[in-house]
């Protein structure tokens, strides 16, 4: 780090007492003295067995806790969080320059979808970064390679802009969500993309590419269907129970869906959707029911530990509950049958 001034020594207090990581510090020593002024507010959660905390400047206070209302229900204490049996910590905060890409970035990946743009690299031996972009606003998330203590960074002035929220609310959810994922991957933990469903004291997973139907899938099930309640309409987590019980409980991120429950249930069954001209269900083979699953969750599948982490997780899955192959129609009779085979 190059010598600094008295005013760029508070900035690295700040700095390290917030986490920021070093990487950063070059965007932000010089711009942001008002940084040195903030104060920070740290909010505590706990999805599934997975704790984490999230702590922002207290200015920007009124905007994050409309952003956060999809996490109440899953607001804990501090000892709760930090005690669960996997953890981690995500730091907000401003820029006061342009963002630009860090010294040293090398890219490793990178996704481009509806509008959001995530590139995933590594900055030297001991950090990951991912740059994103959603909408037109970029923003800079680094983390160790633990992932458990990481750093994002946005644009200045963006909590003070109306129009900005969308874009602050997918950046700050998309970056808990690859964290939870990265994080929870070793421990018999996975993040779906799925809609679930429950009945009768079980939960129903629904899977497909987006577009398949699995929300209006759903949405038959609810109106058809009695006792079925919706779990989570996008990201529910799915996790084996010490006792070797799969789980799957609802969280924050639920797509366009407001369905944030913080409850947990015994999986029934777990269905691959498929659009056909006339519905039919049959159980999956243990080939077919790997790649389901194996598309349907994040994490980064090119990292070892993560991929033999999501490895020994899905041959626990396939081992422990029923998958079926449902080729259907957006219709009533494709709830009918799903539900009246997998219910069994």
């Amino acid at each position: 780090m190059n010598k600094m001034n008295k005013k760029d020594k508070g900035l690295y207090a700040t700095m390290k007492r917030w986490r920021i990581d070093p990487v950063l510090e070059p965007l932000l020593l010089g711009n942001i003295n008002e940084i040195i002024k903030m104060e920070s507010i740290i909010k505590h959660y706990q999805v599934a067995h997975v704790g984490f905390s999230l702590s922002y400047p207290d200015y920007c206070q009124e905007v994050m806790t409309t952003l956060l209302g999809a996490y109440q229900g899953f607001e804990c204490d501090e000892q709760v969080a930090s005690s669960a049996r996997t953890s981690f910590t995500l730091t907000l905060s401003e820029s006061g320059e342009e963002l630009r890409k860090p010294a040293g970035f090398r890219e490793e990946c990178r996704q481009d979808e509806e509008g959001q743009l995530i590139i995933s690299g590594s900055l030297g031996d001991t950090q990951k970064a991912f740059l994103m972009a959603m909408t037109d606003m970029k923003s800079i998330l680094v983390t160790g390679l633990d992932y458990q203590h990481s750093s994002l960074l946005v644009p200045a002035g963006v909590f003070s802009q109306k129009s900005a929220f969308g874009a602050i609310k997918a950046t700050v959810d998309t970056s808990l969500m690859l964290l939870y994922a990265m994080r929870s991957a070793g421990n018999d933990t996975l993040l779906f993309h799925s809609s679930t469903v429950v009945k009768e004291g079980k939960a129903y997973l629904f899977l497909g590419k987006s577009g398949t139907g699995k929300s209006t899938h759903s949405g038959l099930w609810l109106r058809h269907i009695a006792g079925t309640r919706l779990l989570n309409d996008d990201n529910p987590v799915v996790y084996v129970a010490p006792e070797g019980t799969l789980m799957v409980c609802g969280s924050p991120w639920s797509g366009k869906t407001p369905c944030y429950k913080n409850e947990e249930y015994p999986i029934g069954a777990i269905v691959q959707l498929r659009q056909a001209p006339a519905n039919s269900i049959r159980k999956q083979t243990i080939i077919e029911a790997y790649v389901s699953i194996k598309s349907s969750v994040s994490g980064k599948a090119w990292e070892n530990n993560i991929a033999d982490g999501q490895h020994q997780t899905i041959e626990k899955i396939i081992g422990g509950t029923r998958l079926y192959q449902l080729d259907c129609l957006p219709d009533t009779g494709a709830a009918l049958l799903c539900s009246q085979t997998i219910s069994q």
